[in-house]
């Protein structure tokens, strides 16, 4: 790794992940006991994602409850795209901050 990095420090930076957990409220995808599942699985990886970050002196951003509020479980609202899954560009934007917050500068 030296070599690649030719003596220069690397920073790792891990995101948690957001959910768009079964889809916007009404939606009839998925049963509710199916998204509840899905968000205390989604939580529970989130939070080995944190510890591995801190046990590797590495920093992690928190998209979860960016997207998905203090509890981690509200719909996402604008931030997810038509598709119900992905980013919108507002939501891309909210990383972008994030990321930036995070000390991550632009790319050029």
């Amino acid at each position: 790794m030296d070599r690649l990095r030719a003596g220069r420090t690397t920073t790792v930076l891990l995101t948690t992940q957001y959910s768009d957990f079964g889809g916007p409220p009404g939606n009839v995808c998925c049963p509710p006991i199916a998204t509840k599942v899905a968000a205390q699985i989604e939580i529970a990886f989130n939070a080995t994602e944190w510890e591995v970050a801190t046990a590797h002196h590495a920093s992690c951003v928190d998209l979860l409850r960016a997207f998905n509020g203090p509890s981690g479980t509200a719909w996402p609202g604008d931030l997810i795209g038509s598709d119900g899954t992905h980013p919108s560009a507002a939501g891309h934007r909210r990383i972008a901050a994030l990321l930036q917050a995070a000390g991550v500068a632009p790319s050029r």
